[in-house]
């Protein structure tokens, strides 16, 4: 009924303001329009009323409003606002006063739908404003502290509301609730922003305590959440900078006191678990340079002490070594090549003397047994080496004065071999061309038996069992015990008897070279087996043999350490296997060698060494 009775007297003012007939007749039909909007029931019809009328009329106020609250009812606020807008432009004086208030406040709460929050509050206080009649005004108070509110203005929004719950009776409670709500949230406002500013100045703990305080009030208080979560994570960092800074300070100190290992400990400590810390890592990569430096020269001090106790021990070969190996890591590490040189110099004279003392050895022990060429072989090797060495010199003449002898007692004894020529003398010869040495040494037996003075046949028998025992194993090249140096025993019988003997006998290379041996012409041996080597180098047999030659004549070259090293490497049978290892140390010590392999026969010269040590040792406790 209300509705019909204002529709009238908007129709009434409407045809008032029409003016002229034909003016009357268009707005009547947008009025009838209008009409039709208000009697229909459904929003579509109604929108359709209300389009027709504006179409007719674009300043029909009353069109323009009723068709923005109909889209505002279905929620198009966009659409509303529109509406609304046009109906708020297109008041005039003549609009009603309450109308222009309904428009004003219709619009504004749209404004505040959409988001527009500044024109929703200014629509309001305009509204505000202009409207008398208490209810529209309570309305408009209660809509504008609810703005605020959202805008969480809480002091306004409050004066606000005071003022306007008092104007109807019946909206008081609306009003409290709004109030109690606002004043709750202004509480926790006040809260937050403790809150927040104790997180600002890192009172964590104090602002842990107020977001705590607003959770439970209302956990969908702004972000409070978010902002707990984010302090569990601050405090986390926090607590995690004091651990870090904690094993940082104490990294420093080790670090200042110059406990190296310490102080690398606690950096790695610390960059395990916060990966980057401060200069942390260039720190520990500069302690880590320090301490190696550090160990290394430690080291080197250790393994000078170890050099030095092998000096004063005249430990040479070890001595040299060490040495060696720390000028390889410090070429100028204190007085280690002065050190390395006299451990050197003392391999050197050790070694002569050595050398010396066993050849002068043999030359007594081949001289007291009658083995002159031998003896004078060994004696003329120590006057080349020392010419001062002691009695050398008078031994020489002697030695020399008694091969002249033996060599007039030789012509005479050849020249009485002549005549024999029996049949086993002929078969004795035949097997020694032959090199059956067990069937030539067998057949001299006999005859020697039957001849025992006679000269010839002792000197053919004792080539043939020389010769036996040379074909059944390697020449041996060492210091003699009571018996003789086979080398040097067959010395002696090529100077007395081969020669004139069998000198018509073509021998075979191996022959050959065994003659040259029994000659004591050690190098025509030597070069006899050099080509039997070249022409089949798989002989093997005949490596220790040229090995004993080289050693005897003493032979370093080359060629001499080739062989000595395939020895080694196939670890060929050999009695002299020592002194062999020695001439190869000996030579990669010269060249200054310090490889795996060199090393390997050090290794092998020093065991040799004290080997001989403890033989030397268990030989004098014996006596």
């Amino acid at each position: 009924m209300r509705k019909l009775n204002a529709c009238v007297l908007m129709l009434v003012a409407y045809i008032l303001c029409a003016g002229v007939p034909e003016a009357w007749s268009q707005k009547a039909e947008a009025l009838q329009w209008f009409t039709a909007g208000v009697s229909a029931k459904e929003a579509a019809r109604k929108i359709q009323a209300y389009e027709r009328a504006i179409e007719l009329d674009p300043l029909f106020v009353e069109a323009l409003y009723n068709l923005g609250m109909v889209y505002k009812s279905q929620q198009d606020y966009a659409q509303a606002e529109q509406f609304l807008l046009k109906a708020n432009n297109a008041k005039t004086e003549k609009t009603p006063k309450d109308l222009n208030v309904r428009i004003l406040y219709e619009l504004s709460t749209t404004y505040a739908k959409t988001g527009k929050l500044q024109e929703a509050e200014a629509g309001l206080r305009k509204a505000q404003n202009a409207v008398d009649e208490d209810r529209i005004a309570s309305m408009i108070s209660f809509e504008l502290g609810r703005l605020l509110h959202q805008q969480q203005r809480y002091a306004e929004a409050l004066t606000e509301l005071r003022a306007g719950m008092n104007r109807v009776a019946e909206n008081r409670g609306k009003f409290a609730t709004l109030m109690l709500t606002i004043q709750n949230e202004q509480q926790m406002q006040t809260l937050y922003e403790k809150a927040t500013q104790a997180k600002q100045t890192g009172k964590l703990a104090d602002a842990r305590v107020l977001f705590e305080e607003i959770l439970q009030q209302d956990p969908n208080f702004k972000d409070v959440a978010v902002q707990l979560e984010r302090l569990d994570s601050q405090q986390k960092v926090d607590a995690n900078k004091a651990v870090f800074n904690s094993l940082y300070e104490e990294a420093r100190k080790y670090e200042t006191a110059g406990n190296l290992e310490l102080a690398i400990a606690a950096y790695e400590k610390l960059l395990l678990q916060a990966g980057v810390y401060k200069d942390a890592r260039s720190r520990v990569q500069e302690l880590r340079q320090q301490n190696d430096k550090i160990r290394a020269q430690k080291k080197l001090e250790e393994q000078y002490i170890l050099g030095m106790s092998a000096l004063k021990a005249k430990d040479w070969a070890r001595a040299l070594i060490i040495f060696e190996n720390i000028l390889q890591a410090d070429r100028e590490f204190r007085d280690a090549r002065r050190r390395r040189n006299e451990a050197q110099r003392g391999l050197d004279r050790e070694s002569s003397e050595t050398v010396v003392a066993r050849f002068y050895a043999e030359g007594v022990a081949a001289m007291g047994q009658g083995d002159l060429t031998s003896a004078l072989a060994a004696f003329e090797k120590v006057h080349k080496i020392n010419q001062d060495y002691r009695d050398i010199a008078s031994l020489l003449v002697e030695v020399e004065e008694q091969i002249q002898k033996q060599g007039k007692a030789f012509a005479e004894m050849s020249a009485a071999a002549a005549p024999v020529a029996d049949s086993l003398y002929q078969n004795a010869l035949a097997a020694i061309q032959q090199e059956d040495w067990a069937q030539a040494v067998t057949i001299l037996e006999k005859l020697q038996a039957a001849s025992p003075e006679d000269a010839n046949l002792v000197d053919l028998l004792a080539q043939a069992r020389t010769n036996l025992q040379i074909s059944s194993v390697s020449v041996p090249f060492k210091e003699a015990g009571p018996g003789h140096s086979v080398l040097m025993i067959g010395g002696v019988l090529a100077a007395v008897i081969v020669l004139p003997l069998i000198g018509f006998v073509t021998f075979s290379p191996t022959v050959r070279a065994r003659v040259s041996l029994l000659r004591g012409d050690y190098q025509s041996a030597a070069q006899i087996y050099e080509r039997m080597l070249q022409q089949k180098p798989g002989r093997l047999k005949l490596y220790p043999v040229l090995a004993d030659i080289y050693l005897m004549t003493g032979r370093r070259d080359e060629q001499a350490l080739k062989v000595f090293k395939t020895i080694l490497q196939l670890n060929l049978l050999t009695a002299n296997r020592d002194e062999i290892n020695a001439a190869v140390a000996q030579t990669y010590l010269s060249q200054g060698r310090i490889d795996a392999e060199a090393i390997k026969v050090f290794e092998d010269a020093l065991q040799a060494e004290y080997r001989k040590t403890e033989q030397m040792t268990r030989s004098k406790n014996g006596r």
